[in-house]
């Protein structure tokens, strides 16, 4: 995910690939403390003030051990960044050069670097006995010593090594077994050490996008039954700058597709988005087809002119009290327009290329890419093209 500009082109590859239907997902059984899960993503320094910065999240990822106790007096859950796909020389799972030898995916070509490029950044093998050893020791520190809530899993396990089988002389979990159904076979190790340690643990898991996930198997497991969550990377916005910013014509073919799905109810979409208005239209369009929502955070990088980074912390502008969704989002409305009502409140997304108004229903808080208003029943609401809208019922 810090590599979210580089995942979307490995995600962009296996977006239409056909997949076969995969098994039910395992429902969250968690019983968080803090409520139903509102993500933010958290990459830079903490300070004093961070978290009311997040507000209103309660499930934090990515921030250091030193988070976790302000987190956690705020009520909130910290998650630890993890990925067990790749690893640069010198940190976590892999010592040096020489210890490729114990942890590392070997091919007739050599060992093999990762998929994201990198200076000394080589895949792991996800079969090797030692690598698990060593992962099971990094979650009884994390979960254990340093009280983290939970782990988010980056960088699912990726051609060509999901399809290969390594051939390193080091001890093999299952010899034979290619990277791919041995990477689930691990995972479901890593979610039973987290539940057994902390049975309200979330383990959420980024594949990069739904297809990749049911594609991700061992036998009728895939990496649904051994997540909490699974994020979809580069929803509708990319990190990326200029005309690869906006997938959205991809993103809703597709998210009509996975939107009946079971496996709907456990997605976190993770926008890119570069401002307020881009915010609301990606949250909208999430709740639409019923997915959590997430976006890029940071400040380090607000407005910045390259591509991948940071872009704003835009979770306070966001209408994340919709409550309870009515069962399904509307059918299209004229002129592309997608709507859904929700307990407290409704949202109307305009995909189309002309404007569309509304009567409101109720008096209501209006979140627009104008700001937050007061509207009351019977008002018209105008939704341009390209924008959301969304109302919080008074």
């Amino acid at each position: 995910m810090r590599n979210g500009w580089l995942t979307l082109s490995l995600s962009l590859l296996l977006l239409f690939t056909t997949v076969a239907p995969a098994a039910g997902p395992r429902p969250f059984t968690g019983s968080p403390g803090a409520g139903t899960p509102q993500f933010a993503f958290w990459y830079e320094d903490w300070h004093d003030n961070t978290w009311d910065k997040l507000q209103p999240a309660n499930v934090i990822i990515g921030i250091p051990p030193k988070a976790v106790a302000d987190i956690h007096a705020h009520g909130g859950r910290a998650l630890v960044y993890v990925t067990f796909y790749q690893a640069v020389l010198g940190r976590e799972f892999v010592h040096d050069r020489p210890d490729l030898e114990i942890v590392g995916f070997h091919t007739g070509d050599g060992f093999l670097a990762s998929a994201f490029g990198g200076k000394d950044n080589y895949v792991l093998c996800s079969n090797g006995r030692e690598l698990r050893q060593r992962i099971l020791a990094y979650l009884d520190r994390t979960i254990g010593t340093e009280g983290y809530d939970g782990v988010f899993v980056d960088n699912s396990y990726l051609p060509p090594a999901a399809n290969l089988v390594c051939d390193a002389k080091h001890e093999h979990v299952a010899p034979g077994s290619k990277g791919g159904p041995a990477y689930i076979d691990l995972l479901s190790q890593v979610y039973a050490a987290v539940k057994k340690r902390n049975p309200a643990a979330i383990i959420v898991t980024n594949p990069g996008n739904p297809n990749w996930a049911d594609q991700l198997r061992s036998g009728n497991q895939t990496l649904w039954e051994v997540s909490d969550f699974v994020l979809w990377e580069s929803y509708g916005y990319t990190s990326l700058l200029g005309s690869g910013h906006d997938r959205w014509q991809a993103t809703i073919a597709q998210s009509k597709d996975v939107s009946p799905s079971p496996h709907a109810q456990k997605l976190v979409a993770l926008a890119y988005p570069r401002d307020p208005k881009e915010a609301l239209y990606s949250f909208v369009m999430a709740r639409i087809y019923g997915f959590a929502f997430a976006a890029n955070l940071g400040e380090s990088d607000y407005q910045s002119s390259r591509d991948g980074g940071h872009f704003g912390v835009f979770l306070h502008d966001l209408p994340v009290a919709l409550g309870a969704p009515e069962p399904a989002a509307n059918q299209p409305r004229s002129s592309g327009v997608l709507t859904r009502r929700f307990s407290q409140g409704e949202v109307a997304a305009n995909t189309g290329s002309e404007s569309w108004s509304f009567k409101v229903s109720r008096n209501s808080v209006l979140y627009s890419p104008a700001g937050r208003s007061e509207v009351k029943a019977g008002q018209q609401v105008a939704v341009a093209p390209g924008t959301a809208v969304a109302l919080l019922f008074r």
